[in-house]
């Protein structure tokens, strides 16, 4: 290599008014272990490219942060948010984890033929003089990354390979390169800091369904490129083949029942449960521990778990337990949980729920209603409501006689046909609440959606796609809903003026009518509850978390719908805190009433509106509540 070197710096020398300053010596870098460059032929002439900047060898140290694993990011608890609409049985939409669905790893692709190039090449022939008047430009290097293949909606034969070619420049120079499907990595580059970098190589999917390709890279100064994407679908013949008639009959059954016609196919595909475990449990990309531990905080602020709780472990065991197919609204994924690949009774019944669904996707645009858009009671009532829509269609299925008598016997001897039986007997470990959050879709939202339908048919369930519900106190109490009672606005000041050194804001939104009631119910009876939580009217509330990682403050400011609301909250909220914390209150100086254990809590009136404060010591939780006044 030095010898072919040598042999190109006497050439260069030999072109006109071209003379070395002082000497160069090559850098010679072996390929990275993630690619293979293309082999050159031993009789092959060598090409060469002017190259305008030789970029650094990459530091081992630097590695591009794990894409696999995202972070809980929708509160109050991003367990529940993913717009991916999971059924459960009767009527079960439930949720997936901090956004969307990855649905199964696919193989690591093969070592592809990567070209990098570094601007423009070199010609043999001499280069005339500059003229006087002109001054050449050279173009400059965008900042991009460019899709030539796949195109979107390319769909493939499973078993079938598709090609994968992707351009990306950046004047910086590009430092990693991530592919991923469906939030999988499927292949990964160091591309060494080179200004162009092409991925040009074959990928073969191993499982059907659609398949939604990014291409995620980062720059030398550790500054993403802009995302690209790209779909694709992979579809099984055989198995369309097998059950098309019966797919098609389940499909038409229930556009005559809502009154909505498709306006694009759906492409089923099954999937065991045990594979579906495997990639919930192993698979970062469902939820990471960083997604965990932050659930984890904002659960403890409110008593719900302590710090040491393994919710990373717990959560998706109790999903990969109760789910029965799901419906991913960016993918368009439809899959439906089975060992056998068979239609049996129990898995018609969730190809109705999910069909469903996707009928609601393309009527209504559910991937529109983005998590990151809205808050986390808004994206409760939008799956309460959609929940609430598919269980009815599955029990309005069996009113209208579409179920063989063999169906009926089968599903009712299937405990996962009645929502309240996988609630009952699927073993958890987790705390009340996330079990209740879990199914309130399911439950509370059919009862909402069934009071709409009662009252204007399908008309009124539609209005209500057109008129969203933004609360879960509008599904627990529907005829608010119709009387157009919203959450009143609330706001909190900012306790990063008040609070000491160390303290940063960890998460805030709204609580909502049913969290609260869930805060309550640990230590109260229902009638308490409802008496206590009917008539909320809106709120917000914040944690901060110290840098310890242990010392919380949250505050809860709540908005009532009459003062005799407020006051009802402020008499009974006293006897949850004394059964929480074991200990009696005492009246403050501040006109408030605290509770002093490990940590304390405290309670005032603030004119018609409440106020919870928690902090570590009580001077703190007093310097909060005066800026409060």
């Amino acid at each position: 290599s030095l010898a072919r070197y040598s042999s190109v710096q006497e050439m260069i020398a030999a072109l006109p008014g071209i003379q070395p300053d002082e000497p160069t010596t090559p850098l010679l870098i072996e390929p990275m272990e993630e690619y293979e460059l293309d082999p050159e032929p031993e009789d092959a002439a060598p090409e060469f490219s002017v190259i305008r900047e030789l970029p650094p060898a990459p530091d081992p140290a630097e590695r591009l942060p794990d894409l696999s694993q995202k972070q809980g990011g929708v509160p109050l608890l991003p367990i529940g948010l993913g717009l991916v609409f999971v059924c459960l049985a009767l009527g079960a939409l439930g949720w997936y984890f901090g956004g969307d669905l990855v649905a199964g790893a696919e193989p690591t692709a093969a070592a592809p033929t990567l070209h990098s190039t570094a601007v423009a090449n070199a010609t043999s022939t001499p280069t005339p003089a500059p003229s006087p008047t002109r001054t050449p430009t050279a173009t400059p290097i965008p900042v991009q990354i460019s899709i030539s293949s796949p195109t979107g909606g390319t769909t493939i034969d499973l078993g079938q390979s598709v090609q994968l070619n992707f351009l990306l420049s950046d004047p910086v120079g590009i430092r990693t390169v991530n592919i991923l499907a469906n939030g999988q990595v499927i292949a990964n580059y160091n591309a060494g800091g080179v200004t162009v970098f092409e991925v040009d190589e074959p990928w073969v999917p191993n499982r059907r369904g659609s398949k939604l390709i990014e291409v995620i890279a980062v720059n030398r100064n550790g500054e993403q490129l802009p995302l690209e994407t790209t779909t694709i679908r992979v579809i099984d013949q055989a198995l369309l083949a097998r059950h098309s008639d019966t797919w098609t009959r389940i499909e038409n059954n229930v556009s005559e029942i809502r009154g909505l016609d498709p306006l694009e196919p759906v492409f089923p595909d099954m999937l065991s449960r045990p594979a579906y475990s495997q990639q919930v449990m192993q698979d970062d990309v469902y939820y990471s521990e960083e997604g965990a531990w932050y659930d984890v905080v904002l659960l403890h602020a409110f008593d719900f778990v302590p710090l040491t709780f393994d919710l990373y472990h717990e959560y998706p065991r109790y999903v990969t337990d109760s789910v029965t197919g799901y419906y991913d609204t960016v993918t368009k994924e439809f899959v439906i949980l089975s060992d056998n690949d068979e239609m049996d009774a129990n898995n018609y019944w969730v190809y109705i729920f999910l069909f469903m669904t996707a009928l609601q996707d393309q009527h209504f645009e559910l991937g529109r209603l983005n998590t990151d858009v809205n808050g986390y009671e808004e994206n409760l009532a939008l799956y309460a409501l959609s929940a609430g829509e598919a269980g009815l269609v599955q029990n309005l299925y069996l009113d209208y006689g579409y179920f063989t008598d063999a169906q009926l016997v089968e599903l009712y001897s299937d405990y996962y046909f009645d929502v309240y039986n996988i609630k009952a007997q699927v073993p958890s470990n987790l705390p009340d609440v996330l079990v209740n959050d879990f199914w309130f879709p399911h439950t509370t939202g059919y009862d909402f959606v069934n009071t709409l339908f009662q009252r204007n048919g399908w008309a009124g369930v539609t209005a209500a796609w057109n008129n969203l519900p933004v609360s879960s106190e509008q599904i627990i109490h529907p005829f608010q809903y119709l009387a157009g009672d919203v959450p009143i606005p609330v706001t909190l000041p900012d306790l990063g003026q008040v609070l000491p050194a160390g303290y940063t804001l960890y998460d805030q939104d709204s609580f909502g009518e049913f969290y609260l009631r869930e805060y309550l119910a640990q230590e109260l009876d229902e009638g308490r509850v409802n008496q206590a939580a009917t008539g909320w009217g809106g709120d917000q509330y914040a944690v901060y978390l110290h840098e310890n990682q242990s010392d919380i403050v949250m505050v809860l400011r709540s908005a009532w719908d009459s003062p005799g609301d407020a006051q009802e909250f402020l008499a009974i909220y006293p006897d949850y805190a004394a059964a929480a914390y074991d200990i009696a209150g005492s009246e403050t100086e501040d006109d408030g009433r605290c509770w002093v254990n490990q940590f304390v809590v405290c309670l005032y009136a603030l004119g018609d509106e409440t106020l919870i404060i928690r902090a570590p010591y009580l001077a703190l939780a007093e310097t909060i509540a005066a800026s409060f006044r």
